[in-house]
């Protein structure tokens, strides 16, 4: 009898069919592949929030490096202390009264605003002009006395004060803006690339270095900061012709010196000259200071949209600090000592009788709101018990705190894209990354079954050293073992 050889693509869909079986048959079968093939550790769960039943878990009460789903700890423990209509102030004072269009010193008193940015500027300076100031006759003053001086707490950033490639690694303050990043614009004009620090060019800010105009190229950017404390950001690598302009983000070294250059360039664009200089100080403004204008900036709730959504670390760690102060802390503020909120906040949610994986907690470590932090710990059913606390107890803050997560399908990369519509349109959900000391990959967040009716889940997957595993590879086995799944146990029991 002849035997037929298989087409390729016929030998493919075998393959793949082959693959996908184990899923249906055995909870997290693609997880375990991952264990089995490159060494990866996982905590995971999937639980039905209605009937309140675990329709799969594996090590759920394993901790693990977590990376950003940290920040649905922290996105949590500050929607539940202020509420979604919660907003940060930043108030600007004289140092005398506002006379004849002039006032001797003006502070901008930082208030822990994670969210400030060039439109609080714009309206601050506007609101001053209003008020009738044409001359600062002394400084302009920034006072980050709020949090104090805030030591580095990684390594990243430690050494982002002397110099940085990146923007996640941006320093800490009470009056920190534009979460303590340049903004620097490449583009093509007159035939060839110009780049500028945006929104305006400051000439304490130097920009170095040459963009080419090729094909294939890469955009690359260091920025050091000198003794003085000016920032000098270089530049390299090319913009292809024809492509539409780029923006890149580079951590400021000094986010308070960051500030207030900035609002004095906003301050002239509104007319208001400053004869001194820019000054920082972390000291309390004395009693005698004048206030000229009360800002609020965005509620809680839209600065949660966005800290998660693009995964903030600044705003996180910002937030984390203002609970601290909240609670008593005062300056200089740790970040690490501020994390034991977070700490107590998840004794809070050990100690609930309705927890589902009571014995979740015992591993956890807190050291930042983050998940910059290598040394965080986290379980799948830790983040559980966080998404069904707010499901479940806090009726009147889930919908803050549901439109703070992401669904797959208006995500802007393409490693949550999958051709799966349950998976793009009924999951809401935040992610975590990082490369070192191992491969970490993390997603939690809500689902919807196909009855309406509400889960969650969470997994934490943690590569063995040296064997780094891509994000789109973890995110496949998640979305295929989440996959037998959206039916949920509502309608099973009924």
């Amino acid at each position: 009898m002849a035997v037929k050889l298989l087409s390729r693509t016929m030998i493919g869909f075998l393959l793949v069919a082959l693959y996908c079986l184990p899923v249906g048959a055995e909870p997290f079968s693609a997880m375990k592949a991952l264990q089995q093939q490159k060494g990866a550790s996982f905590s995971a769960a999937i639980v039905d929030l209605q009937t309140r039943q675990v329709l799969a878990e594996n090590s759920a009460d394993r901790s693990l490096i977590p990376a950003s789903v940290t920040k649905l700890f922290t996105a949590g423990l500050a929607l539940e202390t202020w509420g979604p209509d919660h907003r940060f102030e930043t108030r600007l004072l004289g140092s005398s009264p506002l006379r004849n269009g002039s006032v001797e010193n003006l502070v901008l008193l930082g208030g822990g605003d994670p969210a400030l940015t060039d439109e609080d500027f714009w309206k601050m300076a506007r609101a001053l002009s209003r008020k009738g100031l044409r001359r600062i006759e002394g400084d302009l003053v920034v006072n980050a006395s709020r949090f104090g001086l805030v030591a580095c707490n990684v390594q990243d950033r430690c050494e982002a004060r002397q110099a940085s490639r990146n923007a996640y690694d941006a320093p800490l303050s009470s009056a920190g803006s534009n979460y303590a990043s340049w903004s620097i614009t490449v583009e093509h004009q007159d035939g060839t690339v110009r780049t500028r620090l945006y929104p305006f060019d400051l000439p304490e800010v130097e920009l170095k270095g040459h963009v080419a105009s090729e094909r294939g190229g890469y955009l690359a950017a260091r920025r050091a900061t000198l003794s003085g404390g000016r920032d000098v950001i270089e530049l390299s690598g090319s913009l292809a012709p024809g492509r539409d302009g780029r923006m890149l983000y580079r951590s400021a070294g000094n986010p308070d010196l960051q500030t207030g250059l900035l609002f004095q360039a906003f301050l002239e664009e509104q007319g208001i000259s400053i004869q001194g200089t820019v000054r920082v100080t972390h000291e309390p403004p004395p009693k005698s200071a004048v206030q000229l204008v009360r800002h609020s900036g965005d509620r809680l709730d839209s600065s949660l949209a966005g800290m998660m959504r693009y995964s903030n670390n600044y705003m996180s760690d910002v937030l984390l600090l203002n609970l601290d102060v909240d609670k008593g802390g005062r300056p200089p503020l740790s970040v690490a000592e501020a994390a034991q909120r977070l700490q107590v906040y998840a004794g809070h949610l050990a100690e609930s009788s309705g927890t589902l994986f009571p014995d979740s907690f015992s591993g956890i470590r807190l050291f930042d709101g983050s998940g910059l932090d290598t040394d965080n710990r986290l379980s799948a059913g830790a983040l559980i018990a966080v998404l069904d606390h707010y499901y479940r107890q806090k009726p009147g803050l889930f919908p803050a705190f549901l439109s703070s997560l992401t669904v797959p399908d208006h995500t802007a990369g393409s490693s949550l894209k999958k051709r799966d519509p349950d998976w793009l349109r009924r999951l809401a959900v935040k992610t975590g990354g990082l490369s070192e000391p191992v491969t970490v990959t993390s997603l939690a967040g809500y689902l919807r079954f196909r009855d309406g009716g509400w889960g969650a889940f969470a997994f934490l997957v943690n590569g063995a050293p040296g064997q780094p595993i891509p994000r789109a590879e973890i995110f496949e086995a998640m979305r295929q073992d989440l996959a037998p799944y959206w039916e949920g146990t509502a309608n099973q029991s009924q």
